[in-house]
């Protein structure tokens, strides 16, 4: 899988991430997980990122600029190609 391919799924859960989860990172360190994921470990573990074992925090969550639609379309169709 390229690197291109593995920003669209996350990590924890292997769910594809839609273009909302492709911008949403919960932590300073860069590691993209999902929102559900985040959720998930705020609540019901540790509350720390997987990466770097920072606690999740909201005013840390940021959003980055949204790919292009294309440069999605063509890294989904490798993955599902």
């Amino acid at each position: 899988m390229s690197d291109s391919e593995e920003d669209l799924t996350c990590p924890l859960c292997m769910e594809e991430l839609d273009e909302d989860d492709q911008t949403f990172l919960p932590c300073k360190c860069g590691y993209r997980v999902c929102p559900f994921c985040v959720h998930y470990i705020r609540q019901q573990m540790n509350g720390l990122c997987p990466a770097c074992r920072t606690p999740y925090d909201d005013k840390n969550f940021t959003r980055t600029k949204p790919r292009r639609p294309s440069a999605v379309a063509k890294a989904v169709a490798r993955k599902r190609g």
